[in-house]
């Protein structure tokens, strides 16, 4: 009886060993709550920052496929205000080292970009022209070339399929139901 108490208390709690750091790959980005975004290796090392937001917010950040660059929705920019409250703001691209950080957003501002696998298109949430909710758009990765994909309703969190040939998004017509299209 003794035993299975200990094992039952140990089941409830238990205790995983640490993993080495040495195991860990891959690089992380991610926003302080300072309101910059910083890099690091996945094992902790070579941390260091990628953007000052000075009085700004930068966050959201997404790698592009290569590995170099970064975007990532802020605070800052030249964007009119969101009058619906859907939270289009500034998006920038930065290389990861921290250089030729570039304003890209539409004149709407925009939010949820992912990189397309060619590197060669974003995706990301913006608003139409006349339109309450945020619909789905591409640009280059300059902020030339913004093309509306002519989603119905509000549609966020863009995401490319491997082959770059797809868009899976969160779409909801304001009622507060989501669904999923393509």
């Amino acid at each position: 009886m003794l035993a299975t108490g200990a094992l039952a208390s140990a089941a409830q709690s238990p205790k995983y060993p640490p993993v080495p750091k040495s195991k860990l790959f891959g690089r992380i980005a991610y926003s302080t709550p300072g309101g910059d975004i910083w890099v690091m290796n996945a094992n902790g090392s070579c941390r260091h920052q990628v953007s000052h937001s000075g009085s700004g917010h930068d966050f959201n950040p997404s790698w592009a496929p290569d590995g170099r660059r970064l975007i990532f929705r802020t605070s800052r920019g030249h964007y009119q205000p969101d009058l619906y409250g859907n939270g289009l703001e500034g998006l920038f691209v930065v290389d990861v080292d921290g250089t030729n950080e570039l304003e890209i957003e539409p004149p709407t501002g925009g939010m949820a970009a992912d990189w397309s696998p060619r590197r060669d298109r974003i995706a990301f949430s913006g608003l139409r022209a006349g339109k309450k909710f945020d619909t789905l758009f591409l640009m280059n990765p300059d902020g030339t070339g913004v093309h509306d994909l002519g989603t119905e309703f509000g549609s966020e969190g863009a995401v490319w399929s491997p082959a770059g040939t797809r868009i899976e998004y969160g779409a909801h017509n304001g009622d507060g139901n989501w669904r999923s299209g393509r």
